[in-house]
């Protein structure tokens, strides 16, 4: 039982914490919506991975075009292989686990920046 609970701690959800995300904007001190989360730039936030990922950050300023972009997600083969592996002796639980969860998505771009144009 303790070799198949050391083989659990392999899967992505185990891997996968909150990553930190900056966002700032030209001109300073518009704001941001990200998911459910909401600030002002610059700021950093820490926003779950899988499935919680947020699609899109919105950046607004009044007098300001606003902008949103999307949130760029990665993919850990590493991981599917990891949960893959294991499953020979597991079953497929740390698989159907990660699959569950999202947990093999990441976010691969913790940097974004928005150029505001005034409003017309």
């Amino acid at each position: 039982m303790a070799a198949a609970l050391a083989f659990l701690t392999g899967c992505a959800t185990m891997a996968n914490n909150n990553q930190q995300v900056s966002i700032d904007s030209k001109p300073d001190h518009a704001d941001v919506m990200i998911g459910k989360m909401t600030g002002v730039t610059p700021m950093a936030a820490g926003v779950p991975g899988g499935w919680g990922i947020p699609r899109y950050i919105t950046i607004s300023k009044d007098g300001w075009q606003g902008q949103t972009m999307a949130v760029a997600r990665g993919f850990r083969t590493s991981d599917l292989i990891l949960d893959i592996l294991p499953g020979l002796l597991l079953g497929p639980f740390p698989l159907l686990i990660d699959l569950m969860t999202g947990d093999f998505y990441y976010v691969s771009n913790t940097s974004y920046y928005a150029r505001l144009l005034p409003a017309k």
